[in-house]
């Protein structure tokens, strides 16, 4: 995965301001996506010690809905600028691949297949595309995501967070003996 981020590095750089508002925006969104849980377990310990008043209420309300509203326009706005991407960079390689196809010699239109030629161009092109754009969301929801996700479960409770831990290392040897076996076959 990480080698093909390396081949579109002069994208990355290309599009570096992009990009950037795109991971803070992302990094911003994923943070506030632990507050409503907080706001939520904060009401329901004042219901329970039944010392919940009004105000207070309409106070957690409103920030709730100004988080859940920041957060719905950082999404929107990372989206548009890491999707956008997708569709930039498939354009530039499109347009390149086509340039440096068209300034061939004969020989090479003999050699290569239209098939082989137009598979490249879309199928791979299209995979590229889709790794700066899809890539780059799954790359921080793998990581950053569960980073942030972490700090919150160790701040609640660090036992429990290390117990819900302990079974991730069986699972990705299960799912890396899976995916062999399944390769194999097919």
């Amino acid at each position: 995965m990480f080698k093909i981020f390396k081949k579109i590095k002069w994208f990355f750089s290309y599009y570096k301001k992009e990009y950037t508002v795109a991971i803070l925006l992302m990094l911003t969104s994923y943070g506030l996506f632990l507050v409503p849980p907080k706001i939520i377990g904060e009401v329901s310990d004042l219901i329970s010690k039944r010392t919940l008043t009004k105000e207070v209420l309409f106070s957690k309300v409103i920030l709730l809905l100004v988080v859940t509203i920041v957060i719905y326009l950082s999404n929107l706005i990372w989206q548009y600028f890491i999707f956008r991407s997708n569709d930039e960079i498939g354009r530039i390689v499109r347009s390149n691949l086509a340039k440096k196809i068209l300034w061939e010699s004969p020989r090479f239109f003999e050699i290569n297949s239209t098939g082989s030629l137009m598979g490249k161009i879309t199928t791979d092109v299209s995979n590229l595309a889709e790794m700066s754009g899809s890539g780059v969301l799954s790359f921080f929801e793998s990581f950053v995501a569960l980073s942030i996700y972490l700090v919150a479960m160790l701040m609640i409770d660090p036992l429990l967070c290390l117990v819900s831990f302990i079974p991730l290392p069986l699972i990705a040897v299960f799912t890396k003996y899976v995916s062999a076996r399944l390769y194999s076959l097919f």
